[in-house]
């Protein structure tokens, strides 16, 4: 028995109906690298260079420094993070439930 057109393309689009997003997996690198970014947008860094090593991630970024009386313009200052299996994890599962309750207040 053949579907009609409309059943096909209900199929389609199944994935617009989902209610809730699903827990991040740390084996997501999708999620892994969301996770870092949300982190980098909380803390207000400005990325420069993300390196996957065997244990996790190197990220240099660099943040907002406080400048001396009399200077102008932004100064950036710049940190070096070491992030393993378990930080990304911790980032990935408190942005899920971020996201989570942005989504259940709308």
């Amino acid at each position: 028995m053949r579907r009609n057109r409309l059943e096909k393309d209900e199929d389609k689009m199944g994935f617009l109906r989902k209610s809730k997003p699903d827990r991040p997996e740390l084996g997501s690198y999708q999620e892994r690298l969301r996770a870092i970014g949300r982190q980098l947008d909380e803390d207000q860094m400005r990325f420069r260079m993300l390196m996957e090593i065997p244990d996790g991630f190197l990220l240099k970024a660099e943040e907002v420094s406080l400048r001396q009386q009399g200077e102008s313009g932004t100064a950036w200052a710049p940190r070096t993070f070491w992030l393993d299996a378990a930080d990304i994890q911790t980032m990935a599962t408190r942005g899920f439930e971020q996201r989570t309750k942005q989504r259940d207040n709308r």
